[in-house]
């Protein structure tokens, strides 16, 4: 069921990019209007469900990669600075960073051949793996600039056009696309080693749009047909064909149930589609998901916290925005307080050792406090979802205490975390 319309803040239509933030709100950059290319950006708050105005990027850009970094910050590459219909490519990186809301530019590309639409993804090297239609290349965070990947199999690929790039469970990365975008739409699926730092062929697909990691680590492709890559054997299978005609330009989303929910897309006679399905992992098929309020393609479908996706923009759907509900919502993350002293989870007395747990929230999240009055950011959750605040009573704390947290913008427990501290 899809639900909930909201308006976005600037005149963003299609082509921009969505990033889910360590705090829980979406970094929309970019995209195209009818004017051409934005340089502006907006945030998305899932709590309050308003977007609101962000820094802009250094240039205008659409069809660009934006990619989460370790330290909360989000690299921006490439793109097209013309119109949808025109190639005018940027081989620049702007770095936008979330405690300041601004952009800034970093290193430019090393190559500047027809980066006219990137993807990106990050490696466990801790680079980003940079493609589109021009040679692969790799960004380091640290010293903030782009060095060239190793090429793609063989020279007649060099050029080759990319349409997805999934980063595998070995940390390799799945590669789709085609031999040259210009001419020959051979489709192509190639495998990037980051050890050697190099493309291999794998596999042989029909057509694929999206390529999607399922939990059990198999690819789901879908194009004009669908099919699942396996890593372990390098063997792509034909699974059928999803429910709608999808052509291009719609999104497939791992939910938090491991189901994949497919939107929106081109329509072969023109118009963007309002249907979305959803694939299950655990029995193969397809079944509808009901339809967007309206038809959309080349948006964004983002899934936040609390396991709901947003629809944002794209072609016919002008700025609009609308809200995907799963028919199951995942628990939403626990807090408890410990006194390491005595075990009580509700009594603290001062000068006791105590330890705020917090479980079963995503990683890496940004975990906040707040009570009337006042409110904090404590830190962020760890590679399993876990944290951990140990500290010991002061005399100044003592009463009773009703705290809201936060994990990811998600509300961790249903009621505030009631407390009370005690002199000794």
């Amino acid at each position: 069921l899809v639900t909930g319309v909201q308006t976005c803040a600037l005149p963003i239509c299609a082509g921009h990019t969505a990033t889910l933030l360590y705090n829980g709100k979406v970094l929309l950059a970019g995209g195209w209007n009818s004017s051409g290319p934005l340089a502006s950006a907006e945030l998305y708050d899932p709590v309050t469900g308003v977007f609101t105005s962000t820094g802009n990027m250094t240039v205008a850009r659409a069809s660009h990669s934006a990619t989460l970094l370790p330290d909360g910050r989000v690299l921006i590459a490439g793109g097209n600075t013309g119109n949808a219909d025109s190639s005018y490519p940027s081989f620049t990186g702007d770095i936008y960073d979330p405690s300041t809301g601004t952009f800034t530019a970093t290193g430019s590309m090393v190559y500047s051949r027809y980066v006219s639409s990137s993807l990106s993804t990050m490696l466990g090297n801790g680079k980003v793996l940079v493609a589109g239609t021009e040679p692969a290349q790799l960004y380091d965070p640290v010293t903030g600039t782009f060095s060239m990947a190793g090429p793609f199999a063989g020279d007649a690929y060099i050029y080759s056009c990319s349409q997805t790039l999934t980063l595998l469970q070995d940390g390799r990365v799945l590669f789709t696309g085609w031999a040259d975008c210009v001419g020959d739409y051979t489709p192509l699926v190639l495998l990037y080693e980051p050890k050697t730092n190099s493309f291999n062929p794998t596999g042989k697909v029909t057509n694929t749009n999206t390529a999607t990691l399922l939990p059990n680590g198999k690819v789901l492709m879908v194009g004009s047909d669908a099919e699942l890559y396996d890593p372990s054997t390098g063997v792509v299978a034909g699974i059928g064909k999803a429910m709608e005609p999808h052509w291009r330009a719609f999104t497939a989303t791992l939910l938090s149930n491991g189901q994949v929910l497919i939107a929106g897309g081109e329509l072969e006679g023109g118009g963007s589609d309002t249907g979305a399905e959803l694939y299950d992992a655990e029995t193969g098929t397809f079944r509808s998901a009901g339809n967007m309020t309206v038809g959309r393609s080349d948006h964004t479908a983002t899934l936040l916290r609390d396991g709901t996706v947003l629809m944002a923009g794209g072609r016919g759907s002008g700025i609009s925005a609308e809200i995907y509900r799963p028919a199951t919502a995942p628990a939403a993350p626990s807090v408890k307080i410990v006194d390491n002293n005595t075990g009580s989870l509700t009594t603290l007395a001062v000068g006791d050792s105590v330890s705020f747990l917090v479980n079963g929230a995503a990683p890496r999240s940004e975990v906040t406090i707040s009570q009337p009055g006042w409110s904090a950011s404590l830190g962020y959750t760890d590679a399993s979802g876990m944290f951990t605040l140990n500290g010991i009573v002061a005399p100044t704390v003592v009463g009773t205490w009703n705290q809201t947290w936060s994990v990811g913008g998600v509300v961790a427990q249903p009621n505030p975390l009631t407390f009370s501290i005690t002199a000794k």
